[in-house]
């Protein structure tokens, strides 16, 4: 549920370029700790901080990015607006909101214990030099997939897995977690498998523990596949047109808040509402040039 005062209008957008969402059209959910769209005029997350549990709207900064700049806004307790972020944070500081840039489909979670690191040991969490979410292996964010259909949709995620022994399986995210309209990501034996519709492990690669953009689309010009690192990986499977299962465990981080934890980074979770196959490579590039991943 969006928070009262979440929408508020704060900081600029660039004017003088387009960003990601601006240069490739179709995302109806964009979750990053970078603006990706330049007329979104609304926060990048909202935090708790451990010390008090005072929360607090975090601002992109003059760059576009989540950092130790940043200033937070709306806070839950006495603090000024315009303070700056890392010194309010203190210590430790969790996401309890990513904020949406495309549609106002917001990702809460109000279960203190399953909300994602943002700030540990007095310094923001990081991959590869930029601010990320660390998911501990009991976090999840929840994603609604409303009006998202499994023919014709695309998912870039940028993240990390920090231990491929955590957990026999491993959902890093869903949008239906429904065995007859599959549409996510499992590890299993060290491979990371794209399940899809009712055909399970459709397309998959070798697992490891680096840094990666991987991108899973079903669509009218490809069929079923995932990619790393814009590379193809082994197999596909047959298009299926069904709407994403709507449920709880949805999301980022696992499989809601008790089946199959994912331990790790995740900086990015873009879905669009086509197979993106014309302009895949170019968003990969895109993302690439930001995270440099490979």
């Amino acid at each position: 549920m969006l928070r009262a005062g979440a929408s508020l209008i704060c900081g600029s957008a660039d004017p003088r370029s387009d960003l990601l969402l601006d240069d490739y059209v179709g995302g109806v959910r964009a979750y990053s700790l970078r603006r990706i769209k330049k007329g979104y005029m609304g926060y990048a997350i909202r935090v708790r901080r451990a010390s008090d549990d005072e929360e607090a709207d975090v601002a992109f900064d003059d760059d576009g990015e989540v950092s130790t700049d940043s200033k937070i806004f709306n806070t839950s307790g006495s603090t000024a607006a315009g303070t700056n972020f890392n010194t309010w944070a203190g210590a430790t500081a969790y996401i309890k909101s990513w904020y949406d840039q495309v549609g106002g489909n917001h990702s809460s979670q109000t279960i203190a214990a399953s909300q994602p690191l943002i700030k540990s040991s007095s310094s923001l969490t990081t991959l590869n030099s930029k601010t990320a979410a660390y998911f501990a292996g009991n976090d999840f964010l929840p994603v609604d997939s409303t009006d998202i259909n499994i023919g014709s949709v695309s998912v870039y995620f940028v993240g990390k897995n920090n231990d491929l022994g955590h957990a026999t399986n491993q959902w890093p995210w869903g949008l239906s977690t429904d065995a007859s309209e599959w549409f996510g990501q499992l590890l299993n034996s060290s491979v990371d498998k794209f399940y899809y519709g009712g055909q399970n492990a459709v397309s998959s690669v070798s697992s490891n523990t680096n840094q990666h953009v991987l991108q899973f689309s079903a669509g009218a010009s490809e069929a079923p596949k995932m990619y790393r690192d814009n590379s193809a990986g082994t197999g596909s499977g047959t298009r299926e047109t069904d709407d994403c299962a709507v449920n709880a465990t949805n999301g980022i981080g696992g499989w809601g808040t008790s089946l199959y934890p994912w331990q790790g980074y995740i900086q990015e979770f873009i879905v669009f509402d086509n197979d993106t196959n014309s302009n895949r490579a170019n968003i990969t590039s895109n993302i690439d040039t930001f995270y440099d991943i490979y």
